[in-house]
C-alpha cells in the first residue's frame, strides 16, 4: 500500500509541475507574440513612411522641380552664359 501511494504521490506532484510549467511557457510565448506583432506593424509602418518619403525625394529631386525652384528664387536661364567644350583633348595620356 505504501508503495501505491508513493507512486501515486510522484504522479500528482508531475502533473502539478507539468501543468504550473505550461502555464508559464504559454504565457512566456502569448508576451513574445505580442511582442513580435507590435515590431511587425512598427516595420510595416516604417517600411510605409519610407516608400513616401522616397516618392517625395524623387519628386524634390527633379529637373523639373529644381527648375521651377531655382525660377521663384529669381534665377534666370541665360543662354549666353552657357560654357560648352567644341575642342576636345585628353585628359590623360597612357604612357
Amino acid at each position: 500500500m505504501k508503495h501505491k501511494r508513493k507512486i501515486l504521490v510522484a504522479f500528482v506532484s508531475t502533473a502539478i509541475v507539468l501543468s504550473v510549467a505550461q502555464v508559464v511557457f504559454s504565457t512566456s510565448f502569448t508576451t513574445a507574440g505580442i511582442d513580435l506583432n507590435a515590431l511587425q506593424n512598427e516595420k510595416k509602418s516604417i517600411d510605409k513612411e519610407n516608400m513616401i518619403l522616397g516618392e517625395d525625394l524623387y519628386t524634390k529631386s527633379s529637373f523639373t522641380t529644381i527648375a521651377q525652384e531655382a525660377e521663384t528664387e529669381g534665377f534666370v536661364q541665360d543662354p549666353k552664359s552657357r560654357i560648352t567644350l567644341s575642342n576636345t583633348s585628353a585628359v590623360a595620356i597612357a604612357q
